[in-house]
């Protein structure tokens, strides 16, 4: 994860249904001191070690 400064993701929370489905929702904290603009970084998507691919975020921070 290459997530600008001044911006933290961690999971959030985690949903397990029937047979294999899971979900996982994280939650991105931005600090005051991130000034307003647009911010893209990506998610590497890995399970029990094995890389699936990224996944793009874009977050805009508004004054």
């Amino acid at each position: 994860m290459n997530v600008p400064d001044g911006m933290t993701v961690a999971q959030d929370w985690q949903w397990s249904g029937p047979a294999t489905q899971r979900k996982t929702g994280l939650k991105i904290e931005i600090s005051p001191q991130v000034k307003p603009g647009q911010y893209v970084f990506t998610f590497d998507v890995q399970i029990n070690g094995e890389f699936y691919g990224t996944i793009p975020c874009r977050v805009t921070v508004v004054p």
